[in-house]
């Protein structure tokens, strides 16, 4: 006698559907299928029909009727159901109706049942990673929160941290700048890291997306392999086409005539402007050494939101939440000094405090004279940087001189000075991920996830699914049901083997380094193919849809070993819109790789061929965390594991000796591989066995099936709720 009970979408209700009394169920169980190995599959029914009896009317509204109101029913979602016989439950997932028959005054309604692993991607359909809420991860990228994000503490809008955010160095083909470097060699920083660099780009966790996935389908999971140390390491990049300051500021454009002046801290008079007019200064100077005063303008075009304030002390406040300025300021000097030492310092005020400084250091030789006698000097000089801020900070620009007899001109070599300011919105995360891989199918990241790690899904119900890779989830166990199966009627056939099977990443067309690694190699970087030693003409592609294989280079004469994403047109080499990259987040310091190849970083890297500005070299050498596609730094990767299929040609790797065979491929589908296409051993046993309720509540395709003296696996069973029905088993020898 079978039971089957449905739950009301909206309410919650329990209500138990009727079916014709000799009504049969046919139930296929399966978690994958020996011939389909590229996909994961999950138990359903074949259809079958419901009386439109007063009960099942009331639940399903009277969908027969076009003039109905539904309140409760909706066809288009999924309706929790749970299948019954002699009380004991055997199928628990969602029924589906498929159509309503109404012929000669009978109506009927059409169903399937199918269990949560189906309906998880079903519900998925063709939402994308720009259907998640990212609230829980928004954060300022700014320098500080990048090399925050290394160590797993950056720092939220809302307060707090995550570890779920990770800005690697990315080399974009640009970080080598060939037109400013000594011997062609020099490190491309800018003024260090910032906010904005495609090399530092922004890498989620995996196992983050997981959960707002399952969440986002309304399941949860089971899965040791999901909570290990190894998959919480694994992160993917949201794109080096996107930047963070993709999305366009205000500008403001301030000009003025020299009216701004420099005095010395102590005296009024030992540095000024060149009418000594210091009246209607309000600002009072604070001495940070030496010679120092704020700057003023007089005017000022493009202030669209007015956050530049001019007079007695001129300023800039922020008003947006999160922005980021980026600046030059162009003054004109005379000095009586000859060499001078000059600074521009920010200073950051907030609620009227003090609460950091920016120093923009210039020492310079000076321009030939172009006005005055001897010693009088004339020159120009611009201060360039950028800051990132919140709302309501206030930047005070400041010089600071060498000597005192310094002044800011006007004459008839210069009439005027200029400050331009860049301000530009930094993008909320959710913004950033939307523009840049947010057409992303959740259901395609889910299926690339399974495949990549051979993960095997079993329905445990209440929309709970067991996830873990084929070796963990297979056991030993075995359940003789010899006594069961009809042995009279057996069928054996083999399988119906591939001659080729051949795992691949997403390619990358454009990506210059693959292109060149697949001409000389014959396959793509990080693919794999096998070859059974058979005649057949069935080659088997298993190919991701979402995630490529992350390259990695040398950084040109440098020994830093970085993973890059770059294309070129034969002239020019720059980063590109590429697909997301699985890398390992890993305590790899760039210091580290140095020094893993014999080299000291002296001087700031002067020693070794190459040049790192002072105050990016002391925080990029001490903390940079590298990231690539194994576990372990290059230099040690024979151990730990890898995030490619396939080995690599180790030439194509500067310093890499023996890779860890620890590939996905070898650590995740070897096996699995073995087992289903033994060219030996390998067939297909299909029999009838003798199988209760009992017996499909308790069984389990983790373990083994011993028939006789033989051990197989369980590759699908049908089973018929008709208890005079025989069930049919198909099994794989193993």
């Amino acid at each position: 006698m079978i039971k089957l009970v449905a739950i009301e979408q909206t309410s919650g209700k329990e209500y138990i559907l009727d079916t014709y009394g000799n009504e049969n169920i046919n139930l296929t169980l399966q978690v994958d299928d020996v011939r389909d190995i590229s996909s994961k599959n999950a138990s359903y029914s074949k259809d079958f029909n419901l009386p439109a009896t007063k009960n099942n009317n009331k639940f399903f509204e009277h969908y027969n009727n076009l003039d109905r109101v539904t309140v409760d029913f909706n066809v288009y979602k999924n309706v929790k159901a749970l299948l019954f016989e002699e009380d004991v439950l055997i199928f628990e997932g969602f029924i589906r109706l498929l159509n309503v028959l109404d012929k000669d005054t009978e109506i009927t309604y059409n169903v399937v049942l199918f269990n949560d692993v189906t309906n998880l991607i079903d519900t998925l359909g063709d939402s994308t990673l720009c259907n998640l809420d990212y609230t829980d991860i928004a954060h300022v990228p700014s320098s500080a929160n990048i090399e925050n994000s290394w160590t797993g503490v950056t720092v939220l809008s809302a307060g707090g941290t995550t570890d779920n955010v990770f800005y690697p160095l990315v080399d974009d083909g640009q970080m080598i700048d060939e037109d400013n470097a000594p011997e062609d060699t020099q490190f491309a920083f800018a003024s260090g890291f910032y906010t904005g660099s495609t090399n530092y780009l922004l890498n989620i966790k995996l196992k983050y997306i997981i959960d707002k996935i399952f969440a986002f389908a309304g399941f949860t999971y089971n899965s040791d392999f999901f909570n290990s140390v190894d998959f919480k390491n694994i992160f993917f990049d949201t794109g080096i086409g996107t930047t963070i300051n993709d999305i366009t500021g205000n500008i403001i454009n301030s000009t003025a005539i020299a009216t701004t002046y420099i005095k010395d801290s102590d005296s009024s008079t030992s540095i000024r402007n060149t009418d000594d007019d210091n009246t209607g200064f309000t600002m009072s100077p604070i001495d940070i050494g030496g010679q120092q005063e704020a700057l003023r303008w007089s005017n000022e075009t493009g202030d669209i939101n007015d956050n530049w304030f001019l007079g007695g002390a001129s300023y800039y406040q922020n008003a947006e939440t999160e922005t980021q300025i980026k600046f030059d300021i162009t003054l004109p000097f005379k000095t009586q000094n000859g060499m001078q030492d000059i600074t521009l310092v920010a200073q950051k005020y907030v609620g009227g405090v003090l609460l950091d400084e920016y120093y923009y250091d210039v020492s310079s030789p000076l321009n030939p004279s172009v006005g005055g006698t001897f010693p009088v000097k004339y020159f120009e000089r611009t201060f360039s940087g950028q800051l990132d801020l919140n709302a309501g900070d206030v930047i005070f620009f400041v010089i600071q001189a060498q000597y005192s007899n310094l002044w800011i001109v006007e004459s008839e070599y210069y009439s005027t000075f200029n400050l331009t300011i860049e301000e530009t919105e930094v993008t909320p995360t959710q913004n950033l991920i939307c523009e840049s891989i947010g057409d992303i199918k959740l259901a395609d990241i889910i299926t690339d996830v399974f495949q990549n790690f051979n993960l095997t899904l079993e329905n445990k119900g209440n929309k709970i699914i067991n996830i873990e890779p084929y070796d963990t989830f297979a056991v030993d166990t075995v359940t003789d049901w010899t006594d069961k199966v009809d042995i009279n009627e057996m069928v054996i056939e083999p399988l119906e083997m591939p001659k080729r099977i051949e795992f691949r990443h997403v390619a990358e067309d454009n990506d210059y380094y693959k292109n060149l690694y697949k001409q000389s190699n014959g396959i793509g970087f990080g693919d794999h193919r096998i070859t059974l030693d058979i005649d057949s003409d069935i080659e088997v592609v298993i190919e991701n849809k979402v995630f490529a294989s992350p390259y990695v280079a040398r950084l040109s004469e440098t020994q830093l070993v970085l993973q890059t994403i770059t294309e070129s047109d034969g002239t020019e080499y720059k980063g590109f819109d590429n697909a997301p990259r699985l890398i390992y987040k890993r305590d790899f310091s760039i210091s580290d790789a140095l020094l893993e190849f014999g080299f000291t970083p002296l001087d700031h890297a002067d020693d070794i061929g190459f040049m790192i500005p002072v105050t990016s070299w002391e925080d990029v050498s001490e903390n940079t965390v590298n990231a690539t596609f194994f576990s372990n730094n290059i230099s040690n990767a024979s151990s730990g594991n890898s995030l490619l299929y396939g080995l690599i040609n180790p030439n194509a790797v500067f310093g890499l000796g023996t890779q860890t065979t620890n590939t996905l491929f070898n650590k995740y589908w070897f096996n699995y591989i073995k087992d289903r296409y033994n060219e030996t051993n390998g067939l297909i046993l299909k029999v009838n066995a003798k199988l209760s309720e009992t017996d499909i509540a308790n069984f389990s395709f983790r373990g083994k099936i011993q028939i006789g003296y033989q051990h197989y696996r369980v590759n699908k069973i049908e089973f018929n709720t008709d208890q005079s029905k025989l069930a049919k088993l198909e099994l794989l020898r193993v």
